[in-house]
């Protein structure tokens, strides 16, 4: 129910036209789908919410600006999209006829309309029961799943607790073993060169191999391709990410980088995925110094930036990736209008 004037309009009958309410707030339906691709053990119930409130709201401003368009018709917000747009403009004669020509009376608009209104509380109500009862269950599961892992772990750190008793309590007995012609055919048995191999194992060429700073072996790691936000890609970056419910998580990409330099990802799809992430990553870096906010604070804002241009992952990496070193780049000079989206 919504009033205007001397009237009260029903909400069933004059809902504005659904290309014109997704002018207003135009990241709904892009942001819910992105939490729709979240596990539900990990989806914000207050978020969900909050997304209903937004879309119950897209309507109230379309119905509103129709009537206080006519008493304020001054102002330069009716210039601006949505309400310059012919859309705008048919639904708005549409709902003045309904005010001016409706055949009910007030009364009779309120008795028909409070059970709608309890109706659509009690649907609410329920939707949200319905919402806890299953972030609920998730939870329980998750933490079932957990409890399973602690005992199999359990089990197997056993038998290292009976040796750490043992040797609390006396200490175990080790003996070693070695003739004489074993260490005569170790002294006569050339070493091996020192060499590092591709993931298939073919050397690399002397003096052209960039040096490691670590001596485990190297395996080939794949970025995450369900990482679909800024704030789940520095995740990966500096922690790693858990990639499905109940997994462990994965290495961070500034530890690969630290131990194995490029060598874990020479295979080339592998190799793509990081140049198409990586200028994302050291913008974090840089901001977060040059505005002294942690990098998760400036991943958010990021994310935040990303939704409102409908940037896409690749987009924003390539944004990035064209500034010119010196020059001011997306937001502006030492980034500092990144500070001021909220």
């Amino acid at each position: 129910m919504y009033y205007s004037g001397n009237y009260f309009l029903n909400r069933e009958c004059l809902d504005p036209p659904q290309a014109l309410q997704q002018m207003i707030f135009p990241c709904i339906e892009e942001t819910r789908s992105i939490i729709e691709n979240i596990p539900i053990s990990r989806r914000d119930v207050a978020t969900q919410c909050f997304l209903e409130l937004l879309t119950w709201f897209r309507v109230i401003i379309l119905q509103d600006a129709v009537f206080l368009r006519e008493r304020f018709p001054s102002l330069n917000l009716w210039l601006l999209p949505p309400f310059d747009h012919p859309l705008f403009e048919e639904f708005s004669g549409r709902l003045r006829h309904e005010a001016d020509f409706g055949e009910d009376t007030k009364i009779n608009q309120f008795r028909r309309t409070m059970p709608t209104v309890a109706q659509a509380m009690h649907g609410q109500h329920q939707n949200v029961l319905s919402t806890l009862l299953t972030y609920h269950q998730s939870s329980e599961q998750h933490r079932n799943q957990i409890q399973t892992q602690l005992n199999d772990h359990t089990e197997i750190l056993k038998p290292v607790a009976q040796v750490v008793s043992r040797l609390s309590h006396g200490g175990l007995q080790m003996r070693t073993q070695f003739t004489l012609d074993d260490l005569a055919m170790a002294s006569r048995t050339p070493s091996p060169p020192n060499r590092i191999t591709d993931p298939v194992g073919a050397p690399e060429a002397s003096g052209l191999a960039r040096p490691r700073t670590s001596k485990r072996p190297v395996v080939q790691y794949q970025l995450d391709p369900k990482v679909t936000t800024i704030p789940q890609l520095w995740e990966e970056y500096d922690r790693g990410i858990i990639s499905m419910p109940g997994a462990i998580r994965g290495p961070s990409i500034r530890y690969l980088d630290s131990e194995f330099d490029n060598d874990w990802r020479h295979i080339d799809p592998y190799r793509k995925q990081y140049t198409r992430r990586q200028h994302i990553w050291e913008a974090i870096n840089r901001i977060s110094e040059n505005l002294n906010i942690s990098p998760e604070v400036v991943a958010e804002k990021m994310e935040r930036w990303r939704c409102n241009h409908r940037y896409s992952i690749n987009r924003v990496n390539d944004i990035l990736k064209a500034v010119i070193p010196g020059r001011p780049g997306p937001w502006g000079e030492n980034d500092i209008e990144l500070r001021n989206i909220i």
